[in-house]
């Protein structure tokens, strides 16, 4: 009972008190408390402490704003704190740029070794690309001149083949032809043709396989009577006009 007697008594107004709008624009317990970030029970226990105006308006318990502003809890200067903060994200960006700075020396060194490493092994395999583009020319040419020979040896060796082929169908031409007209003379008087062919060409008459066992016979016959020197014998006319 002695407590509620302490309490201040609530004044009460109408429209037709002066201050009526004035209290009547107050917020409310419930108001104020939203409004200043306040527990309802600091409005009560501040009113009970007479520092707090509060007056019923139509019904209703308003608080005085300005007892309000006066005694709710202030915030530091707002310049200070934009100073700290400002100071504190200083300090920050120097601490983040330092490590940013480091970060960068290191990597940039750690490419440079990579770079550098790369660019010997670069180096190296570019040189051993012209080793051996210049290995795969010196091949080419070889092979290239090795076939050339090989052709050129191969074209004189047909040119041989044929220019053999050439003298011997010449000599079974003149075997044929000649070798019986030549044992025909070989039968009675030497003949001008008989005596004009030399000993080595007689021999290799006898020994092409042409002649009978009798036509050869006859021949070696005739070769026992013919010089040496397979010099052809002199010219029968000759020694006939002498």
């Amino acid at each position: 009972m002695k407590e509620e007697l302490d309490k201040p008594e609530v004044r009460e107004v109408d429209e037709s008190d002066e201050d009526y709008q004035e209290v009547r624009a107050w917020p409310t317990r419930a108001e104020a408390a939203r409004q200043y970030g306040l527990s309802q029970r600091w409005f009560e226990l501040k009113y009970e402490q007479g520092v707090v105006t509060k007056i019923r308006c139509d019904g209703v318990q308003r608080f005085c704003p300005d007892d309000i502003e006066n005694l709710r809890p202030r915030s530091p200067d707002s310049s200070v704190i934009v100073s700290d903060v400002l100071q504190e994200t200083t300090k920050a960006l120097k601490a983040s740029n330092a490590h940013i700075e480091a970060l960068v020396t290191k990597t940039v060194g750690l490419v440079e070794v990579l770079t550098k490493g790369f660019q010997t092994q670069l180096d190296a395999m570019v040189a051993r690309n012209a080793t051996l583009e210049k290995s795969h020319a010196e091949a080419l040419q070889a092979r290239e001149e090795a076939l050339s020979q090989a052709h050129e040896r191969n074209m004189i060796e047909q040119e041989q083949i044929r220019d053999d082929r050439r003298k011997d169908t010449l000599l079974q031409f003149l075997i044929q032809q000649l070798g019986p007209r030549i044992l025909s003379g070989l039968s009675g008087k030497e003949s001008r043709l008989v005596a004009s062919f030399s000993r080595d060409q007689l021999e290799a008459l006898l020994e092409s396989g042409m002649l009978t066992d009798e036509q050869s016979e006859l021949l070696k016959v005739y070769l026992s009577t013919k010089p040496q020197g397979g010099e052809a014998a002199g010219n029968p006319t000759e020694k006939e006009d002498n």
